[in-house]
């Protein structure tokens, strides 16, 4: 339920009647609702964070910092700086998880190793076209890379103090800003399989610049 005006009073007013309407209408049809488990963010551009609190049933809501919702960490900001520190978090733990089953040298050929890092990525670019352009704190940016790197270091059995550009190339994965701003670029676009090969390889021509660009690595 979305409910748009400029006061806050106005929104608190707008979404009580909606939500008796709601629930009104699901008793007729002898359903119960866990109104305890309602959840409201409110989304404002403000430079202070307010709230708001609305009545579901019995039970008062206050609006939460943020919310959880389809897998996505939403904030009342839309920056989307909470959604990627939980998913630096989950992919940490995927990471080590992983790590401990695969050595770091011998094992599995690298093309086995791969699978690795895709299940580590699927964590950190899951609602990549949601938050990629908006999140703003470059802090979880540089941790999300870190682990991807990771990754990557695993595929190749390299060592740490290998530059960042020389791994990715390596291990055949490009890094991974680039990554979302191609799924980004397929969202938007909706494109079909053929688009999807267009889109990586406009994936692989931006990392073909930027090593050109980089003087490490060689």
């Amino acid at each position: 339920m979305v409910v748009e005006a400029k006061h806050l009073w106005q929104v608190e007013n707008h979404l009580n009647a909606a939500v008796a309407q709601v629930g009104e209408a699901l008793l007729r049809l002898g359903l119960a609702t866990a109104d305890q488990k309602t959840k409201v963010l409110l989304l404002t551009s403000r430079k202070k964070l307010e709230s708001i609190t609305i009545t579901v049933g019995d039970c008062f809501i206050k609006s939460a910092p943020h919310i959880r919702y389809l897998g996505v960490h939403i904030d009342a900001r839309l920056r989307f700086n909470v959604h990627l520190a939980k998913v630096c978090e989950k992919a940490t733990n995927v990471a080590g998880a992983l790590a401990r089953i695969i050595p770091k040298t011998g094992g599995p050929r690298s093309s086995r190793r791969k699978l690795y890092a895709y299940v580590v990525d699927s964590v950190l670019l899951y609602g990549a076209p949601i938050w990629s352009s908006a999140t703003e704190t470059q802090a979880y940016w540089r941790q999300a890379e870190s682990i991807h790197r990771r990754a990557c270091l695993r595929i190749i059995s390299g060592h740490p103090h290998l530059s960042h550009e020389a791994t990715y190339v390596l291990a055949s994965i490009p890094p991974l800003a680039l990554l979302a701003d191609e799924r980004t670029r397929l969202y938007h676009l909706l494109l079909d399989e053929a688009g999807c090969d267009d889109e990586r390889q406009e994936t692989l021509r931006r990392w073909q610049v930027q090593w050109d660009q980089s003087t490490k690595g060689r």
